[in-house]
């Protein structure tokens, strides 16, 4: 498995026919924004900042309009572990769900239209 590499679409099949058509050279293939092998490293980090934050934030904070320097910093290592831990689940559910589709077999039909 080439870990370089990104997934290939119907996308990119259709802008190959019609690069070809065209008498366009072939598209380049696509690179890998993320790996699963670096993936591995900001999901559990991810979600020990959001667990860290979460704790640090406590409850609702009701007793004045300022909030907490506490709060504030809980937001805040929440949000940073949200944003380690989504793309890196991202990645990983596209390579769990790219595993269970074999080469050459198309994807089951949508609902039918109107």
């Amino acid at each position: 498995m080439d870990l370089t590499r990104g997934r290939q679409t119907r996308a990119d099949e259709f802008a190959g026919t019609i690069a070809a058509a065209a008498g366009l050279p072939p598209l380049p293939p696509r690179k890998a924004v993320m790996n699963p092998r670096q993936a591995t490293i900001p999901l559990p980090a991810g979600f020990a900042l959001g667990l860290a934050g979460a704790a640090l934030k406590g409850g609702p904070n009701t007793t004045s309009l300022i909030p907490s320097a506490r709060y504030l910093t809980g937001d805040m290592l929440f949000l940073a572990g949200f944003m380690l831990a989504v793309p890196a689940t991202m990645v990983l559910l596209d390579r769990s769900l790219a595993r269970l589709r074999r080469p050459g077999t198309e994807p089951p039909p949508g609902p039918p239209g109107p």
